[in-house]
């Protein structure tokens, strides 16, 4: 039964649509895991440049406490 020429190129044909199908799907996944990966890099990129703005400008986050208290140098010395 299997010996065929109809048998033959039926399953001929089943092969060469399988490993079509494959190879569509794998450059479909291969294309979109990497448009998603360009995707989520731009995001994070965009972040990491707002944190880093951020932390870069003076008093961003709050006040600056490097000079001491009252801004006298980091000394605490009494007022004259």
């Amino acid at each position: 039964m299997f010996r065929s020429i109809r048998w033959s190129l039926q399953l001929w044909h089943a092969g060469i649509l399988g490993l079509a199908l494959a190879s569509f799907g794998t450059a479909l996944y291969i294309g979109i895991s990497r448009a998603q990966f360009s995707r989520v890099d731009a995001e994070l990129e965009g972040a990491a440049r707002v944190f880093v703005n951020a932390t870069m400008t003076p008093g961003a986050l709050g006040p600056d406490f490097s000079r001491g208290p009252r801004g006298g140098g980091g000394t605490s010395q009494a007022p004259p």
